[in-house]
């Protein structure tokens, strides 16, 4: 009788000439597979042992008959301690009698009907490498009813598995929809109100669509800022640097000073649209208009209520005298709006003869990020 595997009868055969070691290499394997047939089975058996908290043979009434070595020596438990007990009563779940009940539930409906499924909690009894004695663990039990040789249903199997890792995954991401849904509808109102007061201080229409174009860029380079620290938090000089970056083609026109500091998606939001203004009009009427203009941004903590404040100084000199504004244009007044409403500080401008200085001062609570 030929020790084939059924796979192996199924391949295309080949003759010598096409392939001299084929049939020797097929015979070998067939009979490495059943030489190491038991041996598989036990290190499936280690293997299961090790990725289980506990996994038990009970009788159809319920009662222990055998539990892995891994659910006894993390609980400093003995044979004798859960060995002909019902699995109910055991040190697991012997402390909650809803519980209890659950399981005892469980262990008869897969007696019935041959399986079932249940969540319910079980009770950590010593330390380990995820829990702390008396912490409640979520957990998944199967139980699987095995017939004998007559068809009946004397013995259950339990495995029982850990859901500690899957409950905190769902709980992240119900947080991250929940934050991505908060995001999406203040991001829409910044929208909508972009939208009226551009369209209110635009002179022309293709002022209009540049103007929303530019400023519905930088929300989205705010995003993409976002996406890349796993939607926690914006550095400062990041961003200012990418928003000089896509208006100022020479570098070197620009100095950037200032200590770390992350900022919160809103204050990153906030702090995009305000620097995003001060480079247009830069470029516009200012430090940018010409040869020989140069920018200088720097920042510093000051101590104060809470967390303290951030100070965030703007000097431009221009090329050509700038003359302070006739009146407030839609650049100037979206920075100050900004300023007050999203972040609770405020920005002053000043116009000596050198050019513009923009000093903002704003309070770190909202415009960090915490953590």
């Amino acid at each position: 009788m030929s020790n084939a595997v059924p796979w192996a009868k199924r391949r295309r055969p080949h003759s010598a000439a096409e392939d001299p070691a084929s049939d020797h290499r097929e015979a070998s394997s067939s009979r490495e597979m059943h030489v190491s047939e038991p041996a598989l089975e036990r290190h499936l058996a280690r293997a299961l042992d090790q990725t289980s908290p506990l996994i038990s043979v009970l009788t159809r009434t319920g009662e222990v008959v055998t539990v892995n070595p891994t659910a006894l020596a993390t609980g400093n438990l003995a044979r004798a301690d859960v060995v002909g007990r019902p699995i109910w009563e055991t040190p697991w779940w012997s402390g909650d009698t809803a519980v209890q009940l659950q399981l005892k539930r469980a262990v008869a409906a897969a007696a019935a009907t041959g399986e079932s499924v249940t969540e319910l909690d079980m009770r950590a009894i010593a330390s380990t490498s995820n829990h702390e004695p008396e912490d409640v663990i979520p957990t998944e039990c199967h139980i699987v009813a095995e017939p004998n040789e007559a068809g009946k249903r004397e013995t259950l199997t339990m495995i029982v598995t850990d859901l500690t890792h899957r409950r905190s995954a769902e709980a992240r991401q119900l947080l991250l929809m929940a934050e991505l849904d908060h995001r999406l509808k203040n991001m829409l109102l910044v929208i909508q109100a972009m939208i009226g007061q551009t369209a209110r201080y635009a002179r022309s229409s293709s002022e209009l669509v540049a103007g929303l174009q530019g400023r519905v860029r930088t929300m989205a380079e705010v995003q993409n800022l976002l996406m890349r620290s796993n939607a926690a938090h914006v550095d400062l000089r990041a961003l200012v640097t990418r928003e000089i970056q896509a208006i100022v083609s020479d570098p070197a026109i620009c100095k950037i000073e200032g200590p770390s500091l992350r900022l919160s998606p809103r204050g990153a939001m906030a702090m995009s649209l305000v620097i995003h203004e001060l480079a247009t009009n830069a470029a516009k009427y200012g430090a940018f208009v010409g040869a020989g203009g140069h920018l200088k941004i720097d920042w510093q903590r000051v101590a104060g209520e809470g967390d303290g404040r951030l100070n965030l100084t703007w000097t431009e000199q221009s090329p050509m005298p700038i003359a302070p504004p006739v009146r407030t244009g839609f650049g100037t007044h979206l920075i100050g709006q900004t300023v007050r409403a999203e972040l609770g500080g405020r920005a002053t401008f000043s116009y000596p003869a050198s050019g513009l200085v923009c000093v903002l001062s704003l309070p770190l609570d909202p415009l960090q990020h915490q953590g």
